[in-house]
């Protein structure tokens, strides 16, 4: 595994915090907590994964992170393919995944081969969030590359995508992948990230055939009922607010 240098007291303690929860918890107890509180308090999306995902195909899940996604698509799918290219989130994914997970330290792009992923550095230490192919200000790490396209898996029913801003990218080079196996799509597409580009992402769903959805105050509606001035620029977020950041798409 590519990791990153232990430049301080900080980086060493970093580490040991996130042992603490995510290892030392017995029966991954603190991940699984993590894991069940995302889905209330942060992404109520993922209440929808189990209609989402197809329990006979695989699940890719781009921009893992800590896991909190795989731990639900363990459950619903015959296997998941995670990727991570960020060694902070990775070394706990690797400790925690389920047996039917397969963990890959690689950044999915338009392109293959090797990239830069821009890590930032935060109070506490290195981020686990955060890291980006797109940043400039932050530690720069060679890790390997690769479009969806040329991973050779088959049979693909659905794909998760959460990269900071760089979904279009992921997206683009996995279109012979949309158009061979057809899996629903569960996307983070942020203007906070992309900008004037987060209508880049529907245009090109809208290309390849794909019907958009949000869950937009509790209820799941058409993409074109959302509006990035309401549910993301002037939204408040939290538990309460009415923040929109995740998009399901679902091939026609």
């Amino acid at each position: 595994m590519i990791k990153l240098p232990k430049e301080n007291l900080r980086d060493y303690l970093n580490d040991i915090r996130l042992d603490i929860k995510f290892r030392w918890v017995p029966f991954r107890g603190y991940y699984r907590y993590r894991s069940y509180k995302y889905l209330k308090t942060i992404d109520p999306e993922m209440g929808l994964l189990k209609f989402l995902v197809d329990p006979k195909r695989i699940c890719l899940d781009v921009g893992a992170n800590l896991g909190l996604f795989t731990y639900f698509l363990s459950r619903y799918s015959p296997h998941v393919y995670a990727f991570e290219p960020n060694p902070i989130p990775l070394r706990i994914l690797n400790y925690v995944a389920d047996q039917n997970v397969t963990i890959n330290q690689m950044a999915l792009s338009n392109a293959t081969g090797e990239v830069n992923l821009v890590i930032p550095k935060g109070r506490k230490g290195w981020s686990n969030n955060g890291a980006s192919i797109e940043h400039e200000d932050g530690y720069q790490l060679k890790v390997p590359g690769s479009r969806i396209d040329d991973l050779r898996i088959r049979d693909i029913g659905f794909i998760k995508i959460d990269v900071e801003g760089h979904e279009m990218s992921v997206l683009e080079g996995a279109k012979e992948t949309l158009s061979r196996d057809r899996p629903n799509l569960f996307v983070e597409n942020e203007f906070s990230h992309a900008g004037e580009g987060v209508n880049n992402v529907f245009d090109m769903m809208e290309t390849l055939e794909y019907d958009g959805f949000a869950l937009i105050d509790g209820v799941l509606r058409n993409k074109n009922q959302f509006l990035v001035d309401e549910h993301q620029i002037n939204a408040r977020q939290g538990q309460f607010g009415n923040y929109v950041k995740n998009f399901i798409f679902i091939p026609r």
